[in-house]
């Protein structure tokens, strides 16, 4: 099964892929095939969240095109897109923030 992959807009602007289209909630959908500039098909997962994407099957491409279904989108593995997203310090921050425990 073909899929389409979601991705935020700095991927999609970095790939030289924004003229595929928004959808609804300011991410692009680019096509499977663009995934092998990361690499071989068969490191597709693992590509995937190097950049922080989610494979969508058509219909659910769809549906997140016209705002019906918004998938989330996981923070990137890899460093660099990570930083190019402008995820890097939301990571360092969500790290930092108190984990409830009372301090002895």
């Amino acid at each position: 099964m073909a899929y389409y992959i979601k991705v935020r807009k700095e991927i999609a602007k970095e790939f030289g892929l924004l003229s595929r289209g928004k959808i609804a909630d300011g991410s692009y959908l680019l096509w499977q095939n663009d995934m092998t500039r990361l690499g071989p098909m068969w490191k597709f997962q693992e590509n995937l969240a190097r950049i922080g994407g989610v494979a969508l099957t058509p219909e659910q491409a769809a549906k997140e095109r016209v705002g019906v279904l918004c998938t989330e989108m996981p923070i990137p593995t890899d460093d660099y897109y990570k930083s190019l997203c402008g995820l890097a310090e939301q990571e360092e921050t969500s790290e930092e923030e108190p984990t409830g425990e009372a301090d002895a």
